[in-house]
């Protein structure tokens, strides 16, 4: 088609970029949004490289349950996704809380642009409606929530990417065994991913013989899910439990789709931005007729996506997007019809590349900003727990150990300091200065940071 945006350079550059600036990122404090599942995710693999490494217990098969490090007096074991990512970044802590943090945030970024770089090749030259399938793998870190959390340390995007890949693998042709891997793989991290699945309706040709290892997936994840977490949940004695469980699917589908302002704000800024969603509608204006008719099966699979997401996880998933990560290989296509509509301004096509351009500025100026109000962005943060601990060795660090500390939902103190934190008693604790308890003395002050024995 003439006048296409059909040069692989383009998005291999911009691909190249946003992958450039992260690696750097890599560098800073966690940045928002939800630094706060980025910390629980982090602080369980903290706690690997505490009970495997540094202050070693007999604990049996336990040795491979996840435990939170907020475990306050518990043990801290908690009932999570299968902890994979979490066992491999665990040796990274062996360089200390901070940097430990930036070698792992540096692992889990490698994996998810090299299975992006994976799903580009396995998807090929595979093509619907002519637009190479494979550039989604491309856009996925470019544009709408792709852009938001391809970076952020939490298993979602990485589980989406290998259920987007599982497709591909054997669109063309069956590769059971490569395709299996990875879809048992990517729901075993995120069940949710199982909605990238919906690829397999825009196959031209329906071959059920190149899907049936998708059953076999299914119920890899099942084992996990119906008969593992079950099992982990009955010891969680994590003063702040996870819960990893099915929800009626009716019942959260009715709190879900009757969220209206959760619903509007997923079509109306998540999946494109605000202004991305305003040029689309002026693309279908161009478009008379042509462009819907093109792309009416992305918008109806989109849909049955995000319908199936919220069956899962109900109005909640509206406060966590990371939920709908699975439906981004569908955006990232959708978009790239559109920006390829037979009949549309050239004007026009090249505001929507701008769109993605600006939001992929946007977030990386957010990812080096580092004065926002969350404290999780500061590096004096990290600075203060760092030298607290240098001046005072006599604190028992490293040794497994709970502190007392402030009574957190997540462990920013835990895994500011990298010691288990939230205890309600003990002789050494570590709090915000403002919320030093009573019955403790304060030993030392760093920032609004401090050190305190207590009775």
């Amino acid at each position: 088609m003439k006048g296409e945006f059909r040069h692989d350079f383009l998005w291999k550059a911009l691909f190249t970029l946003r992958f450039g600036v992260l690696l750097l990122a890599c560098l800073l404090p966690l940045s928002d949004p939800h630094t706060h599942r980025q910390t629980d995710t982090l602080g369980i693999a903290q706690r690997y490289y505490q009970r495997w490494f540094q202050a070693p217990q007999p604990e049996g098969w336990k040795i491979l349950a996840p435990a939170a490090l907020n475990s306050a007096e518990g043990f801290g074991y908690v009932a999570t996704e299968a902890p994979l990512l979490n066992w491999l970044v665990a040796p990274a802590f062996f360089f200390g809380p901070y940097a430990g943090m930036a070698i792992a945030h540096l692992i889990w970024l490698l994996l998810v642009f090299g299975a992006l770089l994976f799903a580009y090749k396995v998807w090929g030259l595979n093509r619907i409606e002519g637009i190479p399938v494979g550039w989604v793998a491309l856009v996925f870190p470019l544009i709408g929530l792709g852009a938001i959390f391809t970076s952020k340390t939490i298993p979602d995007p990485l589980a989406a990417i290998l259920v987007f890949a599982a497709v591909g693998a054997s669109y063309a042709r069956a590769r059971p065994v490569l395709s299996f891997s990875l879809l048992a793989v990517g729901l075993l991290l995120k069940p949710t991913a199982v909605v990238g699945l919906g690829w397999i309706f825009l196959s031209p040709r329906w071959d059920w013989k190149r899907w049936t290892w998708i059953p076999w997936g299914i119920a890899v994840a099942l084992v996990y899910y119906l008969g593992i977490v079950p099992k982990l949940a009955a010891f969680q004695d994590s003063a702040f439990p996870f819960y990893v469980g099915l929800r009626p699917p009716w019942e959260s589908l009715f709190q879900f789709v009757t969220d209206a302002k959760g619903f509007a704000a997923l079509w109306g800024r998540h999946y494109f931005t605000q202004v991305g969603v305003v040029l689309v509608l002026l693309a279908y204006a161009f478009g008379r007729g042509f462009l819907w008719r093109r792309t009416w099966p992305l918008w109806a699979l989109l849909t049955l996506q995000t319908l199936a997401v919220g069956a899962l996880d109900g109005r909640h998933a509206h406060q966590h997007l990371y939920y709908f990560m699975g439906l981004v290989p569908t955006v990232c296509f959708l978009f790239l019809q559109i920006l390829n509509g037979v009949e549309l301004p050239y004007w026009l096509r090249w505001m929507l590349l701008l769109v993605c351009l600006v939001n992929v500025s946007r977030l990386t100026l957010r990812e080096w900003h580092d004065s926002e109000p969350s404290e999780v962005y500061r590096m004096e943060f990290y600075d203060s727990c760092e030298k607290l601990k240098a001046r005072h060795p006599e604190f028992p660090w490293g040794q497994g150990k709970p502190f007392r500390s402030d009574y957190e939902n997540y462990p920013t103190l835990g895994m500011c300091f990298g010691e288990r934190s939230a205890a309600r008693s003990g002789a050494y604790g570590f709090f915000r200065a403002e919320n030093l308890p009573s019955d403790c003395k304060q030993t030392d002050r760093e920032g609004g940071l401090v050190l305190a024995t207590c009775p």
